[in-house]
C-alpha cells in the first residue's frame, strides 16, 4: 500500500509550479533556465517558512544550484564547457529530485 504524503502549502506550491513549466518553458531569454527563476522566487520563501522536510530541502538545494548557474553566466568568465555543463547538471539533478518528491 502506498502512503500518501500530506498536502502542504509547499507541496501545493511546488505542484503548481511543476504544472506550469510547459507554459513558461519557452521564456529563456534571461539566461540559462530562466523559466525556473520566477517559480523559485515564489517557492523559496514558502520553503524557508515550511517545517523541515525532504521537499523543503530539495527546493532550497534546487534554488542554490540555480543560483550557481546564474552566477557563472553573469560573471562572464572564460569557463570550460565541462564547468558550465557540471553546473547545469546540478540544476537538472536537483530539479528531478524535487519532481520525484512531489510525484510520490
Amino acid at each position: 500500500m502506498t502512503t500518501l504524503l500530506p498536502t502542504t502549502p509547499l507541496h501545493d506550491a511546488v505542484s503548481s509550479w511543476l504544472a506550469t513549466l510547459d507554459v513558461v518553458g519557452d521564456r529563456r531569454s534571461a539566461g540559462p533556465y530562466a523559466w525556473m527563476r520566477d517559480g523559485l522566487a515564489d517557492l523559496v520563501p514558502i520553503a524557508e517558512a515550511a517545517e523541515p522536510s525532504p521537499l523543503r530541502d530539495a527546493v532550497l538545494k534546487l534554488a542554490e544550484a540555480y543560483d550557481d548557474v546564474c552566477v557563472l553566466a553573469a560573471a562572464g568568465l572564460n569557463l570550460t564547457v565541462e564547468t558550465r555543463g557540471a553546473a547545469v547538471e546540478r540544476v537538472v539533478r536537483r530539479f528531478d529530485s524535487v519532481a520525484r518528491l512531489v510525484e510520490e
